[in-house]
């Protein structure tokens, strides 16, 4: 990020066209309270309140609200609240 843009390879994210963008991974160190996303998967290695994502796997550990992907996986090794995904797989 810079200036509040998200830049992959130094071009802000909205100059890219849906067939040319990259696939984007979040990765967090540390916890972190909500995560949304609408593509790309979301690795935190640490706590987080809840996670939603509509194309996106999910790997954490432990999260303490809820955890939603309509496309993607979810693996994460403590989850206390709903977990769902519309298509994909959920482990522990």
């Amino acid at each position: 990020m810079a200036d509040g843009k998200v830049l992959i390879n130094g071009k802000p994210l909205a100059e890219y066209n849906e067939a040319d963008c990259p696939i984007i991974k979040i990765e967090i160190t540390g916890s972190a309270k909500n995560i949304k996303t609408t593509n790309g998967d979301v690795t935190v290695k640490g706590n987080v309140t809840s996670i939603e994502t509509m194309s996106g796997s999910v790997h954490c550990q432990t999260v303490e609200g809820d955890v939603s992907t309509m496309s993607g996986s979810v693996t994460c090794a403590n989850i206390e609240g709903d977990c769902s995904t519309m298509s994909g797989s959920i482990r522990r």
